[in-house]
């Protein structure tokens, strides 16, 4: 078994990313790995060493992002908040506006699965840590990241075909 400070040195960064892509704010990402560093040695003599501590600090990290994002929803007015992004919108570089699409297309797809997307294609875990961490089977990870991309294939060519007309 690691001490909390071995993890503390070997995870912090991942677990700092994890936390800013969550929620595209530095100081809330700082704050959110703070305090899972806090859970983790709350609970560190719980873990029992059955899987790879980071599987164990991921699923720590994952579920304060959505509390966290849940909490912040609940505090938003998304209309104020769809106004604000629109005006931000007009006159950006087209990073942004692409960023902003990619959100909107995410949107479309239930929370497991962008938290599978998320894991793949930007931590760029394997099916079997991302069937540990959900506690679900390496089969939902494979059919999920399949319909995911067959979905996706069918918004780009909705997206070309608009551009054409």
């Amino acid at each position: 078994m690691k001490s909390l400070n071995e993890l503390f040195i070997k995870y912090r960064a991942s677990v700092y990313r994890i936390c800013l892509r969550y929620t595209r704010d530095k100081d809330a990402a700082e704050d959110l790995s703070q305090n899972i560093f806090i859970k983790v040695m709350e609970n560190l003599k719980q873990f029992e060493g059955k899987s790879d501590p980071f599987t164990w600090i991921y699923r720590i990290t994952v579920n304060e992002c959505l509390h966290y994002l849940r909490r912040k929803t609940k505090e938003t007015n998304l209309e104020d908040w769809t106004e604000h992004e629109t005006l931000k919108i007009e006159g950006v570089d087209r990073a942004v506006e692409t960023k902003i699409i990619l959100q909107e297309i995410m949107s479309l797809f239930d929370s497991r699965t962008r938290e599978i997307v998320f894991m793949a294609y930007f931590e760029g875990l394997q099916q079997d840590e991302m069937a540990k961490a959900l506690g679900i089977s390496e089969r939902a990870i494979n059919k999920r990241l399949a319909a995911f991309r067959e979905r996706m294939i069918k918004i780009k060519l909705k997206m070309e075909h608009e551009v054409k007309q």
